[in-house]
């Protein structure tokens, strides 16, 4: 092993924080979350509490929906 290990979930109490390289790469992980909290006795996303946040050189440019598997989409925020 390289000694390299991304980590990109961040929890705290009853928050989460997913940092992703992309938007893609965060449907991923939302994916796996989802299944989760089952496993872990959380509830289920809460898309009126959650938002995406882009930062970085392109934070401005539209992205594409971020989905959960009930098809309710999390809400992109400046």
């Amino acid at each position: 092993m390289s000694g390299y290990f991304p980590i990109s979930i961040f929890l705290y109490a009853d928050d989460m924080i997913s940092i992703a390289p992309s938007v893609e790469g965060l449907q991923k992980l939302l994916k796996v979350w989802e299944e989760e909290p089952v496993a872990i006795d959380m509830p289920m996303i809460n898309v009126n509490k959650s938002k995406c946040l882009r930062f970085g050189a392109r934070y401005n440019c539209k992205c594409a929906a971020v989905t959960l598997r009930s098809g309710k989409q999390i809400q992109w925020i400046e």
